[in-house]
């Protein structure tokens, strides 16, 4: 989804504005009180129906107007251009448009413009309360996966409807349908969200390893489901050394690390303690990863061709050894062709060419070379038979 332009009218000091963002990072520059953040409150509104500044409408429309405006054109993921309207007045009465017919549901908008705030009250999602935190989750989710609004609405409605029937009931009897209905569906709601969130240490300030413990020690007990180190130095400048590692793998909401160190040793010491489950992060390394006692692997070559990473991964905790060989050697070819330009450009060519997404990637990363997409659709299409190396 992206932003085309952007119309404002009677919206706080604004009194008619209009803006075409470009396309990548937008940066807006002006005088306080010259309507920045006005502006984006605005965008903010469009994406979710409501200001992230103040519940209260009447504050938002202009001095003296009776009502503000919103108009926008976004572009789709399938690249059509999707008029959208909102109006609020003081009576309380809304507007909505989108496609030029009238819309029901606020939620409508969130499906067609997808945001996300980030502001300084942002650490609130660390100090405050799980709700908050769950309610961050929920709306990432909702992004993604398209079935997980109505499912989300549906828990809503049943909770309510359920407190509503606790209040008049005296016994539990009437509660019991409402209370498998809402386990039943909590355990699909509880599907869509995340199963664990992926850290790595702070980039660029380089901490001490006292600090790194403190960091990720204040993550883990703030974060609703288990946390993943991701340890990759050569990305973030800071190196998460074994004792580092050890007396994290002490707390109970952190299970497991990203292996991207590139010390073999400090590998195996971790998959020796037993206590951190160890997955693989560089290519390359997933074969000789399993082989030491790790249990899977976070790569980006296992998009091509996944079914014979899994079966190289089946193989090898099943101890057919000769197995996983020949299919690590038939998928040498590939990791080193997607890792000869700056990952992720030849992955996304590949993508591309199997028509799965677009070739687009922000600056300054670069497309890979054309020479490179072709090589690469040929040595993965030569692996449809790799399978018959097996057995």
């Amino acid at each position: 989804m992206a932003l085309l332009r952007l119309q404002v009218r009677d919206f706080r000091n604004i009194q008619l504005a209009e803006l075409s963002p470009g396309k990548g990072l937008n940066v807006l520059l002006g005088r306080n009180g010259s309507g920045k953040t006005s502006l984006l409150e605005a965008i903010h509104y469009l994406g979710l129906g409501r200001s992230f500044r103040t519940h209260l409408t009447n504050r938002v429309i202009g001095h003296g107007e009776k009502s503000f405006t919103l108009f926008a054109q976004v572009e789709s993921a399938q690249q059509n251009v999707i008029p959208l309207g909102l109006s609020k007045s003081r009576t309380g009465e809304t507007q909505l448009k989108l496609a030029g017919r009238p819309a029901e549901r606020l939620a409508q908008l969130a499906e067609i413009l997808p945001l996300q705030l980030i502001h300084p009250e942002g650490f609130s999602l660390l100090t405050g309360g799980p709700q908050q935190r769950r309610a961050f989750i929920d709306w990432g989710v909702f992004h993604v996966e398209q079935s997980f609004f109505p499912l989300w609405a549906r828990v809503r409605r049943l909770l309510k409807q359920r407190n509503a029937l606790l209040r008049q009931s005296s016994s539990y009897a009437p509660l019991a349908f409402w209370d498998q209905e809402l386990a039943r569906l909590g355990l699909r709601l509880a599907e869509h969200r995340p199963a664990a969130f992926l850290v790595s240490a702070p980039s660029y300030i380089r901490p001490s390893q006292d600090g790194i413990i403190e960091y990720f020690t204040a993550l883990a007990d703030a974060s609703p489901v288990p946390v993943l180190l991701y340890d990759i130095p050569y990305r973030t400048g800071a190196n998460i050394d074994t004792e580092t590692l050890l007396a994290l793998a002490a707390h109970p909401n952190i299970h497991g690390i990203k292996d991207c160190g590139g010390d073999a040793d400090k590998t195996q010491r971790v998959i020796a303690d037993g206590r951190l489950q160890v997955l693989a992060g560089e290519d390359a390394q997933v074969f000789g990863t399993l082989c030491a006692g790790g249990v899977g692997a976070i790569i980006a070559a296992a998009h091509a061709r996944t079914e014979l990473f899994v079966e190289m991964a089946r193989a090898v905790q099943e101890q057919r050894l000769n197995d996983a060989r020949r299919l690590h050697h038939a998928l040498a070819p590939v990791i080193r062709l997607l890792f000869a330009e700056t990952n992720p450009a030849p992955l996304k060519a590949w993508l591309a060419a199997e028509g799965l997404i677009r070739n687009v990637l922000r600056a300054p990363m670069m497309m890979a070379s054309e020479g490179l997409g072709r090589e690469l659709v040929g040595v993965v299409g030569g692996l449809l038979a790799a399978r018959a190396l097996v057995g």
